[in-house]
Formats: C-alpha cells, sequence, structure tokens
C-alpha cells in the first residue's frame, strides 16, 4: 500500500491574512453593511494611528461645518460671510478585537479549506461589529420620542414614526432609512391598510430591500433594550423553591427553568431555556445566586448563551417536578436616520491580520485588532439637528 503524504496548507495562513487586508484596505467588507450602503454612516479608512496607547483617547473627527442660511441683505450693505471650517468635534477611539484558532486536524482535513471559511467570517463579524457599534452611538442621539408604556402597551406603527420624524422639523425629506429589532419588524409585517394590503413590503419581494411604507429598514437585534425587565416568575410543582429573577434581557426571551436533580440548594440541579423549552442550556448547579450562562459548547441558548439575568435562589429544596417561567417585557428602541448622520472611522493600514502558531496545542491561532471611532454628528452636514431619532416603544408579544 502506497504510503499516504500530507501536504501542509500552511502557506493558506499568509493568504488568508493577504486576503483580509486587501478586503479592508479596499472597504469592501465595511461597504456591504446596509447602514453604510444606505448613506446613513459616512465610511473612512483612513484614521491615523493604531496602537493600544491610543484607546480612550479622543480625536477630531473630519468633518465640515455649516455655512448657515441665506439673509436678507438690503442696498449698501455688506453680508457677513461665516467660516466653512473643520468643526472639533471629537470622538472616543476604541478598539475591537476578534481571535480564533484552527486545530490541526482542521486544517488537513474534508474538503473545505478553514482558511477560507475563516476569511468569510472575518469579514462578516466586522460588519456586525461596526453596525453594533454605529447603532449604540445613534441611540446617543438627543431627538427621542418615548411613548414605552409597562401598563398600557404602545407599538411601533406609521403614525409613531410620523411623529418621531417630525423631531427634525423641515428637514425630514433626507431619511436614509430606519433600524428596528427583529421582533418589531414581525408586528411591522402584521400591519395592514385600510383595503388589507400589507404596509410592510419584505425585502424577498422588493429587490433586497425591505421598505414600511417607503422607508428602508435594516433589521438589527443590537438595537438598544435599554430598561427591559421580565415578568413576575411563576412556579410549578411540588413546593418549589423561589426563584427570583434580575438583570435586563439581552433578548425576547420566552424563559423556562426546569430542575434536573432534586435536592438542597447547592446540590440540585436544573437547565433553562430561552425559547419556551424548545433549546435547553447545559446542566447548572444551583446556589443562591446564579447568572443565567449556558455553559455548552457553541450554545444555541439565548444570545451564543448569554441572556443578561441572574437567577436568585431561596434556600430551599427543589424537587423534580419545579418549574419556573417568565417573559420578558422589552423596551425596544428603534432609529430614524438621515442621510450623513454618522460617521466610523477606522484604521484599515492596522487591521491585518496576524497568525501565530501554538507549538503546545500544534494548532494556529490568528487575530485582528480593529481601531475605530464610531461618532453621531451634533448635526448632520447641512442641517440644523442631528441625523437620528430614537423612538421607544414596546414589542408585540413580550409585555411581560
Amino acid at each position: 500500500m502506497a504510503a499516504t503524504t500530507t501536504v501542509s496548507r500552511d502557506f493558506d495562513v499568509q493568504v488568508l491574512e493577504d486576503t483580509v487586508r486587501g478586503e479592508f484596505a479596499g472597504k469592501n467588507a465595511m461597504m456591504d453593511s446596509p447602514l453604510v450602503s444606505g448613506g446613513a454612516v459616512v465610511l473612512s479608512d483612513s484614521m491615523p494611528g493604531g496602537d493600544p496607547s491610543q484607546i480612550g483617547n479622543q480625536i477630531t473627527v473630519p468633518y465640515f461645518g455649516t455655512i448657515g442660511e441665506f439673509a436678507d441683505n438690503p442696498e449698501d450693505t455688506a453680508v457677513t460671510p461665516t467660516l466653512l471650517k473643520m468643526t472639533n468635534e471629537k470622538a472616543t477611539v476604541g478598539r475591537s478585537s476578534l481571535a480564533f484558532e484552527v486545530t490541526r486536524w482542521a486544517r488537513e482535513s474534508g474538503p473545505s479549506d478553514p482558511y477560507t471559511e475563516a476569511s468569510r467570517q472575518i469579514q462578516e463579524a466586522a460588519r456586525r461589529e461596526m453596525d453594533r457599534l454605529m447603532v449604540t452611538a445613534a441611540a446617543a442621539t438627543t431627538l427621542v420620542r418615548d411613548q414605552y408604556s409597562a401598563t398600557v402597551p404602545v407599538y411601533l406603527d406609521w403614525d409613531f414614526i410620523v411623529d418621531g420624524r417630525a423631531l427634525i422639523g423641515d428637514e425630514s425629506n433626507d431619511v436614509a432609512g430606519m433600524v428596528v429589532h427583529s421582533r418589531v419588524e414581525a408586528g411591522l409585517h402584521k400591519l395592514r391598510d385600510a383595503i388589507g394590503r400589507p404596509l410592510l413590503i419584505d425585502g424577498m419581494q422588493n429587490g433586497g430591500v425591505t421598505k414600511f411604507c417607503g422607508i428602508p429598514l435594516h433589521v438589527s437585534d443590537r438595537v438598544p433594550l435599554t430598561s427591559s425587565t421580565m415578568s413576575a416568575v411563576t412556579e410549578a410543582g411540588t413546593t418549589p423553591p423561589d426563584f427570583t429573577i434580575t438583570g435586563t434581557p439581552l433578548g425576547p426571551w420566552n424563559l423556562r427553568i426546569k430542575i434536573i436533580l432534586a435536592g438542597a440548594r447547592g446540590t440540585f440541579t436544573f437547565q433553562f431555556s430561552t425559547d419556551g423549552g424548545n433549546t435547553w442550556s447545559a446542566t447548572m448547579l444551583s446556589a443562591a445566586s446564579v447568572p443565567l450562562i449556558d455553559t455548552a459548547t457553541d450554545s444555541l441558548v439565548g444570545m451564543n448563551g448569554k441572556t443578561g439575568l441572574t437567577v436568585g435562589i431561596e434556600n430551599a429544596s427543589a424537587n423534580v417536578d419545579n418549574t419556573y417561567s417568565a417573559t420578558a417585557n422589552l423596551k425596544a428602541t428603534s432609529l430614524i436616520l438621515q442621510k450623513g448622520a454618522l460617521a466610523f472611522w477606522y484604521s484599515s493600514a492596522n487591521m491585518g491580520l496576524e497568525t501565530d502558531k501554538d507549538i503546545l496545542k500544534h494548532n494556529d491561532v490568528a487575530a485582528m485588532h480593529m481601531y475605530r471611532v464610531a461618532h453621531l454628528y451634533r448635526r448632520r452636514r447641512g442641517g440644523s439637528r442631528p441625523g437620528a431619532v430614537a423612538l421607544k416603544h414596546n414589542v408585540p408579544g413580550f409585555v411581560g
């Protein structure tokens, strides 16, 4: 039998480094973001520097101020000129990092090249991180319409959007789009006009662009859920010990908890689910306070295993028939964004993928660091107000 020769793929690491560097140097990876392609975000890859000493420092964001408005100019008088100059708006430099490793078995087995797959995932992760930072910056706008109610739910609809857009005044005709949570989009899908036609046109029917009453929608579960809560816990079974829940849910949780092994607190175990019992976490040990973070590898519970919640457990014994349930009461922030409302400035020159070998594991290790600034302009170019409006409201199906 002929000997089998294993071909090393070490050269692919260099190919990956070059591919990723080229993608980010050409801004291709970031340009695919709907926030950029829709015009809400001004993208620049020329931020100088890129070293750890810059993190937390403020830099001036490149931006032209406004030249003002026309004014009456009677005969034989001179108009006072305004100076078109760069503003002194500042933003804080941050760093986002991504690291991964590839085992030798994965590197040399199967028809798929793990480095090609890694390159694709790195670019997608960078887009998601930029979107998260942009959504967070936009949500800090001073233009806010808050109609959330813990007792009488108020949902996003066209009237709500019209009232929010009015905060922009007579500059509201330059809306680039909106950012909404996926559960909010689901509610918008159900809205109809007087003769039953849907107000939301799905992207699958509209060339890839989803629109609500003509406004492009970007769906992102990274919109803030600040001040969201959980309902009171409903207990069932034989003399269940009290469970209390604290924290802010990271998503639309339909929380379920079940006892796996009976016993006193500190010995009984439980599992939790955030989707009503379809997917369960790894088994967890009870204690006075337990963060609901799934330890299972590649968890499908919550948001990659995280829930934002902590459970407090009464010092009593639990039985295997004990169950607990609670539902999120979500307060979502939807965003109306105008063209040129935000800036994302990053250093493409310092976004090369760095690789090395872990000689103890015989694995390849790779890391990328993105030095960046995410900034909402105090007033967008040519305007007199910020280019973002925050609409705070309830979410259908998640009112506790």
